[in-house]
């Protein structure tokens, strides 16, 4: 009987202590702006010690929310989403057998040049970090020049 105990003691010890090595995690949600208008398109972009970045899209009220990042500490990145109208207009001149020209080209660049500034698309020179150490965090991320 004492060892029948004993044995559930132990065994709920290791269990808790499983239970507590468990990676905590949380989520951020928040609004992008630039300039006090919201970003519209484009992706926040999370790097943490791991080196695996997490990104989320950002919806076109501006609003993003990540969840599932490991506490610890992150780097962010915000960055344009990636130019479909170009490869669409590329795609339709060469089902054309033709080039399209490129004033049309430089057109569809220029519409697709981002709102977001180029120092934010690199992790490195975005300045914008968090530390997560808690379940849920608003983080709202308001760029300037």
């Amino acid at each position: 009987m004492l060892l029948k105990h004993t044995v559930t003691v132990v065994l709920c010890g290791i269990l808790l202590l499983l239970c507590s090595c468990r990676e905590q995690t949380g989520s951020l949600k928040g609004e992008v702006s630039y300039n006090k208008r919201p970003i519209t398109e484009g992706e926040v972009v999370f790097l943490g010690k791991s080196g695996v970045p997490t990104s989320v899209s950002i919806e076109p009220s501006g609003n993003y929310e990540v969840r599932g990042l490991p506490y610890g500490d992150y780097m962010i990145a915000v960055v344009p989403r990636a130019n479909t109208s170009l490869s669409d207009l590329r795609r339709e001149w060469k089902a054309k057998g033709e080039e399209p020209p490129p004033e049309l080209v430089t057109a569809a660049m220029k519409a697709a040049s981002s709102a977001i500034p180029k120092r934010y698309h690199v992790h490195d020179t975005s300045g914008l970090t968090i530390t997560i150490s808690q379940p849920a965090t608003p983080l709202d991320l308001p760029l300037v020049d």
